[in-house]
């Protein structure tokens, strides 16, 4: 593994990426170019953890591509456990717990946390992304696996084209299944969305106020915690609380090309206007990506400065 040092303050998440495959093809998936490329061996990852430990992190994350199919991912989720971690989250598309005896077997063996992705409040506008007929159905099925069981879950939307208009139909729907916590990831420009460039490619300010009336039915239901990432301050302003980049990332993951600090790395490949110098945010804000404004500009970047 091809490891850069992690040099900052003490982090309470680590993530590790247990390699891209994934039983999902997602329109936006920013990995769907690597899907067969460096996938991680079970000594890999276990070594992963090991270092995870040594960072004295409280959550140990396993995401991918897909962590729930591979064959021993109960045998790593066990191994994190007896290395003491209070939470071992599932970053999961939820397909696997839709199975009754899979739920079982991941909480047996110390599983507590599970994040899903969810990408629309139907059938149709899900599975149009994940492009696997049924998916839905079988992650709500998996929502509510895990909530008779006593555990909460998690929910992530990448936002695009197909599904920002929607943003107050989601939020609606989810807090009818019991989910409180969500987090907004307007897309990236890489990997799967460059060959679906056509269908996906949105400007940020068309989501935002879509993104903003989601937020407020949230916040009716006093959800006083979101997480919105890759948009910046000024298109946001009123919500930047919950904007990752105002809380802080906290975050290492451990990818199999490198280890990256996301608070050390937060402004890499990013770009902002000569006015955002001026813009009272211009620490905190990281811009956008360079491949968003490789194709719409900064013309939406308007620096606040009262």
């Amino acid at each position: 593994m091809n490891k850069q040092t992690v040099k900052s303050k003490k982090k309470n998440v680590a993530d590790i990426t247990v390699g891209y495959q994934c039983n999902c093809n997602c329109l936006f998936c920013s990995v769907g170019d690597k899907r067969k490329e460096l996938i991680k061996t079970t000594e890999d990852i276990e070594l992963d953890i090991l270092e995870a430990k040594k960072l004295g992190v409280d959550v140990l994350g396993l995401g991918g591509g897909e962590p729930t199919i591979r064959k021993d991912i109960f045998e790593i989720v066990n191994f994190a456990k007896k290395q003491g971690f209070p939470t071992i989250r599932i970053q999961t598309n939820g397909q696997m717990f839709a199975y009754d005896w899979f739920v079982d077997k991941i909480i047996e063996a110390g599983a507590n946390f599970f994040r899903f992705s969810i990408h629309g409040h139907n059938a149709k506008l899900h599975d149009k992304q994940t492009r696997v007929p049924g998916s839905f159905d079988r992650a709500i099925k998996g929502i509510n696996n895990l909530k008779k069981r006593g555990f909460s879950v998690e929910v992530d939307i990448v936002i695009n084209k197909v599904n920002y208009k929607f943003l107050p139909q989601f939020i609606e729907y989810l807090l009818s299944l019991g989910v409180f916590k969500f987090g907004f990831i307007y897309q990236t420009y890489v990997g799967n969305v460059n060959k679906n460039i056509d269908k996906l490619a949105i400007r940020i300010s068309e989501v935002t106020p879509y993104l903003k009336e989601a937020l407020e039915i949230a916040k009716n239901y006093n959800v006083d915690k979101n997480v919105i990432i890759n948009i910046p301050f000024c298109l946001i302003e009123k919500y930047k609380k919950d904007t990752v980049e105002e809380a802080g990332f906290n975050t290492v993951i451990f990818n199999p090309e490198k280890t990256i600090d996301l608070d050390l790395n937060r402004f890499e490949d990013k770009i902002k206007t000569k006015g955002c110098k001026k813009c009272k945010y211009n620490n905190q804000c990281c811009g956008v990506w360079n491949d968003y404004a490789a194709i719409f500009g900064l013309g939406e970047i308007k620096p606040i400065t009262n």
